[in-house]
């Protein structure tokens, strides 16, 4: 019975997590063929989602973009990973922390300006204090 309640769980987080990874139409978002810029967030795959969200000791993370100029970027919750066009974009960051097997989990905004071309690399430390590096391959 608890192995039928696992493969249930363990297909639901599948669900979920692959529809987040879709993309999906946003102000801001940029097509492919046109001006843009990248922004990565950290986890967003099944077993990131239970990294953290199982009992552990240690520390794991998810980083994972909520929404874009205050519209979510997906219907199913958030993604790991946008293109945006440049300029200035407001980003809202879901951050989930599994700490010592405390879950924390908070959002947080960050304002980014986007330049053609490059590359952004989202890191936080709990609560949800976000950071950004620009990780362009020059």
């Amino acid at each position: 019975m608890m192995l039928k309640a696992y493969v249930i769980l363990l297909l639901a987080a599948s669900l979920f997590l692959c529809a987040c990874a879709s993309t999906a139409q946003f102000p801001g978002a940029a097509v492919e063929g046109t001006p843009g810029a990248t922004v990565k967030g950290i986890g967003g795959t099944v077993g990131s989602f239970f990294a953290v969200a199982s009992p552990h000791p240690g520390v794991s993370k998810e980083v994972l973009i909520f929404s874009v100029n205050g519209k979510k970027v997906n219907g199913m919750g958030a993604t790991n990973l946008v293109r945006l066009t440049p300029g200035t974009q407001e980003l809202v960051v879901s951050c989930s922390f599994n700490i010592e097997g405390q879950l924390i989990q908070q959002h947080s905004s960050v304002s980014l300006q986007i330049e053609n071309g490059h590359t952004y690399q989202l890191d936080a430390k709990p609560p949800c204090v976000v950071s950004v590096t620009d990780a362009t391959v020059q």
